[in-house]
């Protein structure tokens, strides 16, 4: 009952209404924040041999943004490589990683011959096996709030542990 009185008693300033010197101290604050919202917190220029007026990159409080210089625009780049072939049949052909970041020209690109690689992977020395039982061992003994300390597990992450190609579970006591 005391903390109940307590928190009423230090609550009830929200309960007043706003003062003129109040709203006036809120409108400065909102004032003196919109800068850090409109305006960069930070830029960033990084030079190279390949990019000698610089990449640019600028830091706002919601987003990276990767600014054009004069020089350089991925769009005009693109269009401008691909036109300086001189062969008749030409396509830009992409990684499916790279493709992501070309789908904000994608209404730009549209009349170009552009194909995508999809991304697969594989396992070298024949260990995808080994590396799914990895996994799957550690799974079924990681301990999450599911398991209690005495060791006996909670019937839904025993549902839950993967079995492997073989059908057994790996790692299950």
């Amino acid at each position: 009952m005391n903390l109940k009185r307590f928190l009423a008693r230090e609550t009830s300033f929200f309960e007043l209404p706003l003062t003129l010197k109040s709203r006036l101290l809120i409108l400065i604050a909102v004032i003196a924040l919109l800068p850090v919202y409109l305006s960069p917190l930070w830029n960033m220029t990084f030079y190279s041999n390949q990019y000698t007026d610089g990449l640019v990159l600028h830091i706002y409080s919601y987003q990276l943004e990767g600014g054009k210089t004069p020089n350089r625009d991925d769009l005009r780049e693109i269009k401008r490589r691909f036109d300086r072939i001189e062969a008749s049949k030409k396509i830009i052909l992409t990684t499916e990683k790279d493709a992501m970041r070309l789908m904000k020209f994608r209404n730009e690109l549209e009349r170009l011959p552009v194909y995508v690689i999809p991304i697969s992977h594989h396992f070298l020395f024949e260990e995808e096996m080994k590396f799914i039982e990895t996994v799957t061992k550690f799974i079924a003994e990681f301990k999450s709030p599911g398991i209690k300390e005495s060791g006996v597990e909670s019937p839904d992450l025993q549902a839950s542990v993967p079995k492997t190609p073989s059908g057994d579970t790996t790692g299950a006591q």
